[in-house]
């Protein structure tokens, strides 16, 4: 490492954000940020005296994290700062640090590395140097100074630049539909090998002409993919969505949805509980021909809570893994409609979103009891098919249409609100949030050719984007929406599968150097 590779204070730039995630944020030009401790848990561990008198441990534990906390330090002014502000509403405010080499410090996304603390109270407010009536010769005052103490949730992640990597899964050169993650964090220990969040994912996409949609698994973090030894569908029947759930202690389970019509049989799902070795096939309603249109028309929150949505635009719930499923009764769908794309935060709160591309028509439902009862949304953000949707939390859902355009609502569908990206996209084929700041959407833009791929990537909650171009186009036009999955294991880790650039099947890793 060299010069250029460390950060000092005055690199670093703090923000606020005090009216709350995906609204704007502003400077605090002439403040001090101090003293960011995030206490990661107390370790305790057991010891047991041994025969020849010493101790060994044989038990250790780690607590849960605590609150950061930090603080603001700024001089008094003759007006209202953003700080006293924020002492007099008594509510939470993200808070940003973002150290940059170059660039004005005034530009929110002009940074080489940040951190956001997020959703930060204030606990306590001191001053000093108030006032001073007396004096020694050649004396000069001091600044009057106030610090304010915040406490913020933890964790507070950190965030860079993402690089671009490429994925080559065995050559593939059919659109990869779905990306879904199959592992889950684990250290070494008694369970098994040191395991990261995304170490193992499953890719799958369509069928070439006469032969079967094939689908990949990669325990390396996406540096290598090999096939599945087996595939769930007949030839010519696509994958269109593809989901993981832990069924018992020492199986993970793929399914994988149809997606293609089947005049003569149901909906049908197949799944594995040996990573694609074997498959076992489940019909799923009763409506001959019915299909499942896109990557998210699977949705997991473990394998007790799963649902399915369709291009009959039903939506099928399973709680035992995917081995049965009952048909949730939404509601009746006009001409041609179908469902897309289906999320839930909870197992209550979710959304399932689609329509009809030819018209176009928009088809958003709603449910706040997990399924028993689905409603048609309030109002629609306007009249277009739904492609994704992505519920933050009992209030707060986003949505990207088939025009390109994406929309969030802050009163559960009441109000709609656009969101407009750095670039004009063609289609938007996902868009995810694994927290109330932090999200992922992908789509592809105008070029040259056959449309550029991008994604974009927010730490704010979705009032700034960063822009992350492919360099090549597609290789054809596109078939389903150029980029139609995205996986985001962390701020600074993103997936993404697609259609063919470069003569082969687009799996695109965004993440920091040296990550």
């Amino acid at each position: 490492m060299d010069i250029n590779d460390y950060f000092d204070e005055f690199m670093g730039t703090v923000w606020i954000q005090p009216d709350g995630p995906n609204t704007p944020v502003y400077p605090l030009l002439c403040v001090d940020l101090d003293g960011i401790d995030e206490p990661q848990g107390d370790v305790t561990r057991r010891f047991c005296r041994q025969g020849d008198g010493q101790y060994k441990v044989v038990h250790s534990t780690q607590g849960t994290p605590s609150s950061v906390t930090f603080d603001v330090v700024a001089w008094k002014t003759n007006q209202r700062s953003y700080m006293q502000k924020q002492v007099e509403r008594r509510c939470p405010a993200a808070y940003y640090l973002h150290h940059a080499y170059c660039g004005r410090v005034d530009t929110f996304l002009n940074y080489d590395a940040g951190k956001l603390l997020p959703n930060g109270l204030i606990t306590s407010k001191s001053s000093g140097t108030n006032a001073r009536g007396r004096a020694e010769e050649n004396d000069s005052p001091d600044m009057t100074e106030q610090t304010f103490s915040l406490s913020a949730d933890t964790p507070a992640p950190e965030y860079y630049g993402l690089l671009p990597t490429i994925g080559d899964p065995a050559s593939e050169d059919e659109p990869l539909r779905d990306i879904a993650k199959c592992s889950w964090k684990q250290c070494v220990g008694p369970c098994g090998e040191l395991i990261d969040m995304c170490d193992v994912m499953n890719i799958a996409g369509d069928a070439a002409a006469a032969a079967v949609a094939d689908g990949y698994i990669t325990e390396d973090n996406a540096t290598t993919f090999t096939a599945w030894a087996a595939q769930p569908f007949a030839a010519d029947e696509d994958i269109a969505s593809i989901v993981c759930v832990q069924v018992d202690r020492n199986t993970t389970r793929i399914i994988a949805a149809r997606g293609t019509t089947d005049v003569a049989n149901p909906m049908e799902i197949g799944y594995s509980d040996d990573e694609g070795a074997t498959w076992t096939n489940v019909n799923v309603g009763s409506t001959n021909g019915e299909y499942a249109m896109h990557s998210g028309a699977l949705f997991a929150l473990d394998h007790r809570h799963i649902w399915l949505c369709t291009d009959q635009a039903n939506v099928y719930f399973s709680d035992d893994g995917g081995l049965t499923w009952t048909d949730q009764n939404a509601p009746t769908p006009g001409a041609n409609e179908s469902l897309n794309y289906v999320h839930f935060i909870d197992e209550n709160f979710g959304w399932a979103v689609g329509g009809f591309r030819t018209t176009p028509t928009g088809l958003f439902i709603q449910t706040t009891d997990g399924g028993e009862h689905w409603d048609l949304a309030t109002a629609e953000p306007k009249v277009e098919m739904g492609n994704w949707v992505n519920v933050i939390d009992a209030y707060r859902v986003w949505v990207g249409l088939d025009d390109g355009t994406v929309y969030f609502s802050n009163d559960w569908g009441a109000t709609w609100t656009q969101r407009t990206l750095p670039s004009t996209l063609v289609n938007t084929g996902d868009g995810t949030f694994i927290s109330e700041y932090e999200g992922a959407i992908v789509g592809y833009k105008t070029g040259a050719g056959n449309g550029v791929p991008v994604c974009f990537r927010t730490f704010n909650g979705g009032h700034d984007w960063e822009e992350y171009n492919h360099t090549s186009e597609f290789t054809n036009a596109v078939a389903h929406y150029g980029l139609n999955a995205v996986l985001m294991c962390s701020i600074n880790e993103i997936h993404i599968v697609g259609e063919d650039c470069d003569g082969v099947s687009l799996v695109w890793t965004l993440k920091p150097a040296g990550w």
